[in-house]
């Protein structure tokens, strides 16, 4: 699937992903943290 859906979306076919990006790192005093980067075709 290469669409993003979200509750009450205005866009029932929802949006085309244009780019998508995740990362994860270690931090010693709070834990393991993931970071996500979404864009999607307006």
């Amino acid at each position: 699937m290469n669409r993003i859906y979200f509750k009450d979306n205005p866009w029932p076919n929802g949006h085309a992903i244009k780019e998508f990006e995740r990362q994860s790192r270690l931090e010693p005093d709070s834990g393991i943290w993931f970071d996500l980067h979404l864009r999607s075709e307006c």
